[in-house]
C-alpha cells in the first residue's frame, strides 16, 4: 500500500508541475497557440519553475535540469505525535520536506 501511495503522490507531483508549466507558457506566450509555446519552451533562456524543481528544455524537447528535479522519498516517522510512519519527498539536496523527527 505504501508503494501505491508513493506513486500517487509521484503522479501528482507530475500533473502540478506539468500544469506550472503550461501556466507559465500561456503567460510569456499570451496564445494557446501550440508552435509559440513550443518555441518559448525551447529558448535557452526559459526556465520554469515547478513544484518539482527547475525544467529547462532544449530544442529536441529533453530537460536539460532533471538532476534537479529528481524525487527523492524515505519513510519518516508520524508527525504531530501520531507516530505512524509516512512516505515522504525529501529535496534532491536531501534536505526533508518534512523535517526529521527520528
Amino acid at each position: 500500500m505504501a508503494e501505491a501511495y508513493g506513486a500517487g503522490q509521484v503522479e501528482a507531483a507530475a500533473v502540478q508541475a506539468t500544469a506550472a508549466v503550461q501556466a507559465a507558457a500561456l503567460r510569456a506566450t499570451g496564445s494557446l497557440n501550440q508552435q509559440a509555446i513550443i518555441n518559448w519552451l525551447h529558448k535557452p533562456t526559459t526556465v520554469v519553475q515547478t513544484v518539482t524543481g527547475p525544467v529547462q528544455f532544449n530544442g529536441d524537447g529533453r530537460n536539460l535540469l532533471i538532476t534537479k528535479s529528481a524525487l527523492i522519498f524515505q519513510w519518516q516517522p508520524g508527525q504531530g505525535g501520531s507516530g505512524a510512519p509516512q512516505f515522504v519527498q525529501v529535496l534532491p539536496n536531501g534536505k526533508p520536506i518534512i523535517p526529521w523527527a527520528g
